[in-house]
């Protein structure tokens, strides 16, 4: 069995941090409130439930992976809610994107031959819109047997191919300014020769 997480050891890592210095910072408030007891009691209630989403979005993003399982083609989805995934009728697999106000992030997205989406795993990639779900999708596919539809460009997630792309794109840029001072150039020929005709036509004129 082979364990695919749905987030980098990076993100991780930073969610832990972050939820404890939210959660000291919050500490720290209630310390400051600790003479009022009506307002202490208000934020301790507040804090509590800050407290419980971030310790539970930190055990969840620590947990969530998938489990392919070989000898029944089923993959095991771990996280908050546990769930199990038919593969014996799965073809096809890719990346779509999900939006959640501005925040913008990328799930798996199980197909079947009639082009259907028969499951969808969120993933908890945070960086870059989420694209490091692409790879990972591309991985999964390969080693599943499955086909993968590419929805994200390479560059976006490879550093290589970025460097690639954005050579290409300087050249581009470049051409594109070389193209713009030449047609200025042109311009202006193409008036300075309009004037001289036009002073040549009346200086002709009896």
């Amino acid at each position: 069995m082979k364990k695919y997480p749905l987030s980098t050891a990076a993100e991780r890592i930073t969610g832990i941090t972050f939820s404890v210095i939210m959660i000291a910072a919050l500490g720290l408030l209630l310390y400051v409130l600790r003479e009022d007891p009506a307002t202490l009691l208000l934020s301790a209630v507040g804090v509590l439930l800050v407290t419980v989403v971030l310790v539970l979005y930190v055990l969840n993003v620590a947990k969530a992976a998938c489990i392919h399982d070989p000898a029944t083609n089923t993959l095991r989805v771990l996280g908050f809610r546990e769930r199990t995934i038919d593969l014996n009728t799965v073809t096809c697999l890719q990346t779509i994107t999900v939006r959640s106000g501005n925040v913008e992030s990328r799930s798996l997205a199980f197909s079947n031959a009639e082009d259907a989406i028969v499951a969808v795993v969120p993933t908890y990639f945070t960086s870059k819109r989420g694209v490091l779900a692409e790879p990972l999708a591309k991985e999964m596919a390969t080693d599943l047997g499955l086909q993968f539809l590419a929805n994200v460009p390479v560059w976006e997630y490879d550093e290589e191919a970025k460097k690639a792309h954005d050579v290409e794109v300087a050249k581009e840029e470049k051409a594109a300014a070389k193209a713009r001072r030449e047609g200025k150039v042109k311009l202006r020929q193409a008036k300075i020769r309009q004037r001289m005709e036009e002073s040549r036509s009346e200086n002709e004129k009896p």
